[in-house]
């Protein structure tokens, strides 16, 4: 049986065990472990975020202008040892990069340049 707030537990005084102690489970609670499991979520996303825009700010650095394909290949070949972002989530990354001025679009739509 599963165990709730209302459950109600007595107490068997005739029972005896040779033993001396007796091992009781307590229910664990999973709602600390949910919020637990959420934070560690929230700091996860954002180190990788920002070892994202580290990866695209060092290419762009080395590169000075590059067609965003190219540029998403990079990302995805440098990052693939920590782990595998998704191509949106390149996109948001390249956005915010572009929102703080380390890179812009050039003329071409497809193409980004380094701001030194």
């Amino acid at each position: 049986k599963d165990l709730t707030e209302l459950s109600v537990l007595t107490l068997n005084t005739s029972f005896y065990y040779k033993r001396i102690n007796v091992k009781v489970a307590l229910p664990q609670s999973s709602k600390p472990q949910e919020k637990e499991a959420e934070a560690t979520c929230n700091t996860l996303m954002q180190d990788r975020k920002y070892y994202m825009e580290c990866t695209i700010v060092r290419i762009m650095k080395a590169r000075k202008v590059m067609k965003h394909n190219l540029l998403v290949e990079e990302v995805l070949k440098q990052t693939q040892s920590r782990f595998f972002p998704d191509v949106q989530f390149i996109k948001k990354n390249i956005e915010a990069l572009i929102d703080k001025l380390y890179i812009q679009r050039t003329d071409q739509n497809d193409e980004y340049e380094y701001i030194s």
